[in-house]
């Protein structure tokens, strides 16, 4: 029993002086963690402290993001006025179709509701500076500092005109067959013209040919939302007046089917193209408020619409050697630009090219004599 106790008795100490050891490390390092957090504190209060970090300049570096962040939420707004035009074409541009417009857009308050300013200049419009215009045809402006809001009031416009031109068409000349068709043959030019014009307005573009490809809206469904690239063509005429169109058709129509498969392209024909004295005459007939027309659109691209233009201008062509026909002067000179375009090179083609450039470098090179010098 007495070597028990002698052992506890040599165990105790051991415990009591490794929990002192365990403290003083304990408070040491409490002490300096302190040191560590005072430091710290004394720092940050230093740099807040300090001009930079001013409560005036921290005031206004919030106000700033606060800006920042409503810009971002807000659509782009200008210091100054933006005037946007939407030109109406002749053949559509008489009193009824002024009336329709100044009427739609009082019903639909389109001033306030997209915050603009809508008139009306040309033939059938009255202004307080000029009076009465003799322009051939209606010019819309629209003005605003939203150029976000003048594009929604661009586009209802645009609904309200092609509402008009549905109207004042006569329905029983192109809707038969259960209403097989239930759009008027001019839509087709009437978009192309508002195509026209918002190009016109837009700062990136930099063509201003009356007669380009431009993207524009669908013509199907009526109102679409989609675009398309699309391009006109104007008919020639016999010395008659008679228009010829349905060459471009091909027989039974095949060359409709050539068309899609070989350029990727819609082509529509438009015109009343049957002889006086005829018995049948075309669904167009009456029913077209503009000259006959040719229509090309294409979903997959400008190139796609460039080329049937130019097959097309060149069947064109071969018509008018063969019978006689022809169109102005003007138009001519447009065939002629689009037959004889130059065709963009494809990346592939341009490789191979260099490469043949540079074999045949080599060959030439090697051919030389020994002593010659390029």
């Amino acid at each position: 029993m007495p070597p028990k106790k002698t052992a506890r008795k040599t165990h105790t100490p051991a415990r009591t002086s490794s929990a002192s050891s365990l403290n003083s490390s304990t408070a040491i390092a409490s002490e300096s963690l302190q040191e560590m957090v005072h430091e710290m504190e004394s720092q940050l209060n230093h740099v807040m402290n300090s001009p930079v970090f001013s409560p005036e300049v921290r005031m206004s570096n919030t106000e700033e993001d606060e800006k920042a962040d409503a810009f971002k939420e807000t659509p782009p707004m200008l210091d100054e006025e933006v005037v946007k035009t939407l030109d109406v074409p002749k053949w559509l541009t008489d009193e009824r179709v002024v009336e329709h417009l100044e009427k739609s857009i009082k019903e639909q308050n389109l001033e306030k509701e997209y915050e603009c300013t809508i008139e009306l200049f040309g033939l059938g419009t009255t202004t307080s500076n000029t009076g009465e215009s003799n322009n051939g045809h209606l010019l819309i402006t629209t003005k605003g500092t939203d150029t976000r809001q003048l594009g929604r009031a661009r586009r209802v416009l645009e609904d309200i005109l092609i509402k008009h031109l549905v109207e004042v068409t006569p329905k029983t000349a192109y809707r038969k067959n259960n209403n097989k068709n239930p759009y008027p043959p001019s839509l087709g030019r009437l978009l192309y013209s508002f195509a026209l014009s918002a190009a016109d307005n837009s700062p990136k573009w930099n063509d201003r040919n009356r007669h380009r490809t431009v993207m524009g809206r669908a013509k199907l469904p009526l109102l679409s939302k989609a675009k398309v690239w699309m391009n006109i063509v104007e008919l020639p005429k016999d010395d008659e007046g008679h228009f010829h169109g349905m060459f471009l058709a091909g027989k039974g129509g095949k060359l409709f089917e050539y068309y899609r498969e070989r350029f990727g392209c819609r082509v529509d024909i438009y015109g009343d193209f049957s002889k006086d004295g005829d018995e049948e005459k075309s669904d167009n007939e009456s029913a077209l408020l503009c000259d006959p027309y040719v229509l090309v659109t294409s979903k997959d691209g400008k190139s796609n619409v460039d080329d049937c233009l130019q097959f097309i201008e060149h069947r064109i062509r071969e018509h008018a050697d063969k019978f006689g026909v022809s169109r102005d002067r003007d138009v001519e000179l447009l065939g002629e630009k689009r037959r004889f375009r130059r065709q963009p090179k494809a990346e592939g083609q341009k490789t191979e090219q260099k490469q043949q450039g540079g074999q045949r470098r080599g060959r030439s090179s090697g051919n030389k004599k020994k002593g010659e010098t390029s």
